[in-house]
């Protein structure tokens, strides 16, 4: 198996609300191109990077859909209801980068009173902002109505798994921190 990557640091799982892998696939797809922020669905992550050498093998495990990148502009609003239409019983099916997400169940298992922050400041409904994420959630795929909506799409054809492999050959990989979308009671 060819083993062009360096080292994982970390163990790397999807799990919980946002997980140390989406949270870094959201980062490196949003460094990649720019955007203020980046968002990926939770399941197309489907199985986790374990620390040690990393052959593109286990690449190809962790993301076996040949998605590309596509930037596009939303603002609040749409941010606002992209998160609401993804967290249903405590489970985000979206990881995010470059925001902070807090969020109440609602009655319906849906979140509810949701907050939604960038450096510490709350955002407003019509700030606007460039956004990164695949094309299977920007063309409408499961919780990626609101992407539809986008304004100025852009397809990269940067694939995916390409910032994957980057990253790593780039040298050794830690996995971020755990907490950017939270439970409030």
């Amino acid at each position: 198996p060819r083993a062009v990557m360096r080292r994982a640091l970390d163990h790397f799982a999807a799990d919980g609300l946002d997980s140390v892998i989406g949270n870094w696939l959201c980062d490196i797809t949003r460094k990649a191109t720019g955007a203020d922020l980046a968002f990926h669905n939770t399941k197309a992550i489907r199985t986790p990077i374990k620390k040690g050498t990393v052959l593109v093998r286990d690449l190809y495990q962790t993301m076996p859909f040949d998605n590309d990148v596509i930037t596009m502009r939303l603002n609040g609003a749409q941010l606002r209801q992209l998160i609401a239409d993804n967290i249903i019983e405590n489970m985000s099916f979206i990881q995010v980068s470059g925001l902070e997400v807090q969020f109440r169940p609602g009655a319906d298992s849906r979140a509810d009173h949701i907050i939604l922050t960038r450096n510490g400041k709350a955002i407003k409904p019509d700030e606007e902002f460039s956004v990164a994420t695949n094309d299977y959630l920007a063309y409408g795929g499961n919780g990626g109505d609101v992407f539809q909506g986008g304004k100025d799409i852009v397809d990269t054809m940067i694939p995916v798994r390409s910032l994957m492999e980057q990253a790593f050959a780039k040298g050794k990989v830690k996995a971020p921190k755990r907490g950017r979308i939270k439970r409030i009671n």
